[in-house]
């Protein structure tokens, strides 16, 4: 009698995917190794990031979500790792195993239909033709390309912009423009994200990353089981372990640049990335003040040669106002006596900012996530400063007339 040889994992993944045999195969292999639910079923959500259950949220309802996002990391990478390179590249923006499975299995149904599988991309409605709609409506892409645009500091070129007929206006995604920035603290940049490795990414490189966030993960939990609940809930914002440090680090000894030699209005805020935190001296800008909260901060000169130490009398909330409207930095150090404000780039990255510095193009500080402006200037002699006027607190309760640059 002969003898029946199955097919392996490797047999159907050598060239091009046979979804046919591959699904069963995989579908075993992960209830083995007790995965298949959160393919099937995803990643349930997470309860730090529902307001209503903020106050009430235990440690260990968190653990659950995070026993969820580790098995799904592995379901993930298990799945990923018996793709063929076509497809494998393909699956590089999906977000959790059950999207890279149910994308598989979308892409083989359409294919067995003979219908070519068309990407499909959200943006909010401009006007379009020839009529507004309220409704979420598709519209045809008739093809994508690169733009040029020309700007003040020299022509620039916008890839991947889709023309769509029948729109009466033209629209750039942040979201897009982010995914060429890298992260500069934390958790290393994604591979998979980053245009440039598209083309030779390979799964060990994502898998090398996802293990980093692993224990990342990991981290966060021993930390936070580690708190009392009264400072856990504090910490629900902190999306790594490095963030939740951070936190419980907030105030410190610090270290902070010396103002040079050039006067600061009052108005003026340096953009400093020597800087560990936010400070000023006007005891008027801020809305809240803690002044039990004492430390020092170490000054150093641009050659490192000199320092000096000024005293922190206390910890508060200043309150912007922008362009965008108004904006709150919280956790400002209160210096007195210090001869200028500063903002730190640090510290606005941790708290959903980002920042670009570089002498030709300028100073940009926008929201991480609505993108709103929060404040932009061209570079100085004595650095890069931003122009903000705030709303006074207690100590003087009046507004300030906005005449930021």
């Amino acid at each position: 009698m002969a003898v029946v040889n199955l097919p392996t994992l490797q047999d159907v993944v050598s060239d091009e995917l046979n979804y046919e045999i591959w699904a069963p195969i995989m579908k075993t292999s992960l209830a083995e190794k007790g995965l298949w639910d959160i393919v099937k079923y995803g990643i349930p959500p997470d309860l730090s990031k529902i307001p209503e259950l903020a106050t009430k949220i235990r440690t260990q309802d968190l653990s659950i979500y995070r026993d969820s996002a580790v098995k799904d990391t592995k379901a993930l990478h298990l799945l990923q790792s018996f793709l063929p390179d076509s497809v494998f590249r393909k699956t590089l923006e999906t977000t959790s195993a059950k999207h890279l499975w149910d994308l598989v299995k979308e892409d083989y149904v359409q294919a067995k239909l003979g219908m070519e599988k068309l990407p499909e991309y959200h943006m909010f409605a401009i006007n379009v033709l020839p009529a507004t709609f309220d409704k979420d409506i598709t519209l045809m892409a008739k093809g994508i390309g690169d733009i040029i645009i020309m700007t003040k500091d020299g022509n620039k070129t916008i890839k991947n912009v889709l023309y769509v007929p029948g729109i009466t206006g033209n629209a750039l995604s942040v979201v897009q423009m982010e995914m060429k920035r890298t992260l500069a603290n934390g958790i290393p940049p994604d591979p998979s994200k980053n245009p440039k490795l598209a083309a030779t990414i390979q799964a060990e490189d994502v898998s090398k990353w996802r293990e980093f966030v692993r224990k990342d993960m990991e981290a966060l939990e021993i930390l936070q089981f580690s708190l009392p609940d009264s400072v856990f809930r504090k910490t629900l914002s902190a999306v790594s372990a490095k963030d939740l440090w951070d936190l419980l680090n907030e105030v410190p000894d610090h270290v902070a640049e010396c103002f040079s030699k050039y006067t600061f209005h009052e108005n003026i805020w340096l953009i400093s990335s020597t800087n560990s935190n936010h400070m000023t001296p006007h005891v008027k800008f801020f809305t809240t003040l803690d002044r039990s909260r004492k430390c020092k901060v170490k000054f150093i000169s641009g050659d490192k040669s000199e320092t000096t130490v000024a005293m922190v009398e206390g910890i508060g909330d200043v309150t912007f106002i922008t362009n965008e409207g108004n904006k709150t930095i919280k956790n400002v150090l209160y210096v007195p006596g210090i001869e200028g404000n500063a903002l730190s780039v640090s510290q606005l990255k941790r708290n959903g900012f980002e920042v670009s510095m570089e002498r030709r193009t300028g100073c940009f500080v926008w929201d991480r996530t609505t993108g709103k402006m929060f404040g932009k200037n061209m570079w100085e002699k004595r650095g890069f400063c931003l122009r903000f006027s705030v709303i006074e607190g207690n100590f003087q309760c009046k507004k300030r007339k906005f005449t930021q640059d």
